[in-house]
């Protein structure tokens, strides 16, 4: 991959990044997008948020269990973030 390529696919990625910031975006846990395999023990879900109004972003990590119960959860709450790109980086 020659530099040229390299800054290609940086400055693709930072206008999807801002095209993301433009959107409204929603903290939560929808079990729709869920992947499991026929050997799978637990459920691992990710979820993350920005608001770029008040400058804080969330993350959230739950484990489900094979009875769709709640086995861990985390959630995460930084201030003062000044991008979608920061967000990705504490994730």
């Amino acid at each position: 991959m020659t530099g040229r390529d390299l800054a290609k696919r940086i400055q693709s990625y930072m206008s999807e990044l801002e095209r993301l910031e433009e959107k409204l975006l929603t903290l939560r846990v929808d079990r729709r997008h869920r992947q499991s395999e026929g050997n799978t023990r637990v459920t691992i879900n990710f979820n993350a948020a920005f608001d770029r109004r008040s400058s804080k972003s969330t993350l959230e990590l739950v484990v489900w269990g094979l009875m769709d119960e709640i086995l861990a959860s985390k959630t995460v709450i930084h201030s003062a973030i000044s991008s979608l790109f920061a967000v990705e980086a504490h994730a």
